[in-house]
């Protein structure tokens, strides 16, 4: 907690809008549209140039609704690009994130997209080396400009999670970077207002668990939520047990 404070509203904005590109764990659409069920993802890829100094992120997310066995909900698209080195350039705390959710122009062809990536994550460019103690790593060739990227993916039954450095003449890398394009490319903008996003995180000493979106979201995007951290009351230490819980509970206001 000390340290996240020192770091000040340059960190403050590094962790918000990192929290923002990884994207919510859950997704739910207005209660006029339906009361009941939610999306999460099945496909997560994130693109990190040199120095981070732009993050992109492609999310699907499909319907994941509890004992629901028809009526699913449309799958969504979430794209997310932060600038970020512009961002720490400038006063402020938030991020200035750019989000455009889309509905699939053609599902089959998301899925084609998607499988093809499957196909070369069996053929996944992991060096062995074992176990360091002295932070000894393996030798990989990266490429120029350099970069690195993650993935998560399932098929149903089996979850896969996998990073790296973007590697030269590697045939994942080169997937996930044009299967990113292809998603959305593929993703027809629509107006968000009234979604909710969950994340259910701490980001610094602010506690983000969800908000509505009030404004549409396609093109620069400041926030419409103001995060409160709880100030402690009298008899609570500065770092203790209790302070730190309720700190992870502390309101949140929303501005639209």
């Amino acid at each position: 907690m000390k340290e996240i404070r020192a770091g000040g509203p340059k960190l403050k904005s590094h962790l918000i809008g990192q929290t923002l590109v990884e994207g919510p764990k859950a997704l739910f659409p207005p209660k006029t549209m339906d009361g009941y069920g939610w999306l999460e993802p099945d496909l997560a890829l994130h693109w990190r140039t040199d120095g981070w100094r732009t993050l992109r992120s492609v999310l699907v997310y499909t319907d994941a609704s509890m004992n629901r066995n028809r009526g699913f909900l449309e799958p969504v698209i979430r794209v997310a690009t932060w600038h970020r080195s512009r961002d720490l350039a400038r006063e402020g705390t938030w991020p200035h994130v750019e989000l455009i959710f889309g509905r699939p122009k053609d599902w089959p062809v998301v899925r084609r997209i998607s499988k093809a990536l499957h196909e070369e994550v069996g053929k996944l460019p992991f060096v062995p080396y074992g176990l360091s103690k002295c932070r000894g790593a393996a030798t990989v060739r990266t490429a120029a400009p350099s970069a690195s990227f993650m993935m998560k993916t399932g098929n149903g039954v089996q979850w896969l999670e996998f990073g790296s450095p973007a590697l030269r003449d590697d045939p994942l890398t080169t997937a996930v970077r044009k299967s990113m394009d292809d998603l959305a490319e593929m993703s027809a903008p629509f107006d968000p207002t009234g979604w909710t996003e969950r994340y259910g995180s701490q980001v610094g000493i602010m506690t983000l668990t969800e908000w509505t979106i009030g404004a549409c979201l396609l093109g620069d995007w400041s926030p419409p939520i103001r995060m409160q951290p709880r100030r402690a009351v009298r008899g609570e230490r500065r770092g203790s047990k209790n302070l730190e819980t309720r700190r992870k509970n502390a309101p949140i206001s929303r501005e639209f």
